[in-house]
């Protein structure tokens, strides 16, 4: 058995042959899942803020969201109210095509050098 190199493939520049597929592969996906901008999750909670407008949160307004009918700040502060809403919310993602990678935790064995702090 011997092996033999393709002089057709540049081997000198795989890394960055491989590179260029992932940044193609990755706006590939991007572009089917219409994802425009992924923004750093919200700080203002570690500083001990206790509710802001969703109007503030970053992205928000690009999605064209607008409140629902009848929805109020008053709403907001009854807990019940709350606890529904936010049942809902969390029954949509989860049914959501693109939360399966969520549903399961991740195997340790899967991935040894991944630390449990994230």
């Amino acid at each position: 058995m011997e092996c033999e190199l393709n002089p057709a493939i540049p081997h000198t520049q795989l890394s960055v042959i491989l590179r260029k597929q992932k940044e193609i592969v990755q706006q590939l996906i991007e572009k089917k899942q219409g994802i425009r901008r992924v923004y750093p999750g919200l700080k203002c909670f570690k500083e001990g803020v206790k509710q802001i407008p969703i109007e503030s949160i970053p992205g928000i307004l690009e999605t064209n969201w607008k409140p629902q009918p009848g929805q109020t700040e008053a709403n907001d502060s009854d807990p019940a109210t709350l606890q529904l809403r936010l049942k809902q919310l969390y029954n949509q993602l989860k049914t959501h095509p693109n939360a399966w990678p969520f549903q399961k935790p991740v195997d340790q064995n899967d991935v040894p050098d991944r630390s449990e702090e994230r």
